[in-house]
């Protein structure tokens, strides 16, 4: 676990099964950060303090937002609702009896990636707690109130005492017992400070349409993925990260999508407090049916056999060809369904064994006279490229480049496997992973909408197997 980080963003933590804590990808909330905070109880601060800090015997190493117990914040509740408390967990190399700690909690200001406005209110106590080894937690005893912003720890000192006697002679922040005795983050540093918010949701369907990305979602049934308690709360959905009304999904329950990877963005609202509200995602994944294979048939004659067989010229590894019963597994080769009686009209489907999304069904009208060349066999895991020229290396275009808030991604690949698309920005930092998984061959769209600002350089990196394309990108406010 990091114990403090220098101009990055917050690091990940785990979640609870209704709980999302705000960390690398912490969802940004468009409103202005408001915290209640009683001022220090002493006038005292760190500048009033010996210098000469040289140990580091106690640090913090998680902050987190909890109840008056010192217990993490879950599901249950909403921020902006009520009060909340700000929770330490110290790890100290020597026992100690009593730790005083003052700090300045900050906005993560999600345009600039970097600390934002100061609160102007100050966090500090001493505490006469018994510190020993990891896991000693303090709670600062005076509530603030949140509003669901992402916030940081900045201008922390902590101080501590000697001997086997309490350190803290009341609850009031105090300087260390020598000038040796203390811990000060330098300036520009930070630590995140974890905050509960709504789980982000996803699903995936099947392609409604062979050879496309066409699939409908009933946006409403993932409001209980999101939230514990869905009837509690009201959700708006968007097509774009701006949620502006000309973005808002007039109809949730019934929205369709048209491309491989779609994002969703929620504003979701207490309804017993109207200004306590949360954004959040729903990623939508269309996976591609099944093709049209390319199969011949072998008809009974009166001369010979009284049975027939339908033969599929190639079939496609990861697929399995199913007639009634009857399942051939697909590894490249031609295979055939064999002893099919006369005038039985034998019918049969395509499955894929990674999505299981199940092809139209094919009957002797799709046969062919005669199997095509080998360059011209049909896959049943292409889209809409079936019939493109194949390809060793996947390609990727990005459009339109520079963009405003919203990019298009064109990937292209030959053969189907693990894949990522990742956005970086000028510093290296990942800002997004716009899709990871696995990639059908063929061609995929991905959209990408990204907070406006005035102008920033992105790096796109894909990667498929063993091959990796990176680009930049230019993103300009118009």
């Amino acid at each position: 676990m990091s114990k403090i980080i220098t101009n990055s963003l917050p690091g990940s933590v785990k979640k609870s099964p209704k709980l999302h804590l705000f960390a690398a990808t912490i969802f940004f909330i468009a409103a202005i950060f408001s915290t209640a905070i009683s001022i220090a109880q002493s006038p005292k601060t760190p500048a009033d303090c010996r210098s000469g800090c040289t140990s580091n015997d106690v640090q913090i190493v998680r902050a987190y937002l909890s109840n008056i117990n010192g217990t993490a914040l879950g599901s249950d509740y909403v921020c902006g609702s009520g009060d909340v408390y700000l929770s330490l967990v110290l790890s100290t190399n020597t026992p100690r009896i009593g730790v005083s700690i003052y700090t300045d909690i900050y906005t993560w200001d999600a345009a600039q990636q970097k600390p934002g406005a100061n609160t102007n209110h100050p966090v500090s106590q001493c505490f006469g707690d018994n510190l020993k080894g990891n896991n000693n937690i303090v709670t600062f005893q005076t509530p603030i109130v949140w509003d669901c912003q992402p916030i940081v720890l900045m201008n922390t000192y902590t101080a501590w005492g000697t001997g086997n006697t309490n350190f803290c002679t009341g609850s009031a922040f105090q300087c260390g017992g020598t000038p040796s005795k203390c811990h000060s983050l330098l300036p520009g540093q930070f630590i995140p400070i974890e905050t509960p918010s709504t789980t982000p949701a996803s699903g995936s369907k099947c392609s409604e349409v062979a050879g496309s990305y066409q699939a409908s979602f009933d946006l409403t049934s993932f409001e209980s993925s999101m939230v514990s308690t869905p009837g509690s709360y009201n959700f708006t959905f968007f097509t774009n990260i701006d949620m502006a009304s000309n973005h808002q999904i007039t109809d949730p329950t019934s929205y369709t999508a048209v491309a491989a990877s779609t994002t969703i963005y929620v504003h979701v609202c207490d309804k017993a407090h109207t200004d306590a509200c949360s954004n959040e995602t729903i990623t939508l994944t269309v996976n591609p049916k099944p093709g049209l294979p390319s199969f011949t048939l072998t008809q009974p004659t009166l001369c010979g056999t009284s049975t027939g067989s339908i033969n599929i010229c190639q079939t496609a590894s990861g697929m399995d060809y199913k007639l009634g019963t009857t399942i051939i597994t697909g590894d490249g080769s031609a295979k055939a369904f064999t002893s099919l009686a006369a005038g039985s009209n034998p019918k049969f489907v395509v499955i894929d064994h990674t999505t299981g999304c199940v092809s139209d069904t094919f009957s002797c009208a799709n046969a062919l006279a005669d199997c095509p060349t080998a360059s011209a066999s049909l896959s049943q895991r292409t889209t809409v490229t079936t019939h493109e020229p194949q390809q060793t290396l996947p390609t990727v275009k990005a459009y339109p480049n520079p963009f405003d808030n919203k990019v298009t991604f064109e990937v292209n690949v030959a053969t189907a496997g693990d894949a990522s698309l990742e956005i970086y920005n000028a510093m290296g930092q990942k800002l997004k992973t716009v899709y990871q998984g696995h990639l059908n061959a063929g061609k995929q769209l991905f959209e990408l909408a990204m907070p406006k600002q005035q102008q920033a350089t992105l790096i796109y990196v894909f990667r498929s197997g063993d091959k990796k394309i990176s680009g930049k990108l230019l993103q300009i406010n118009k």
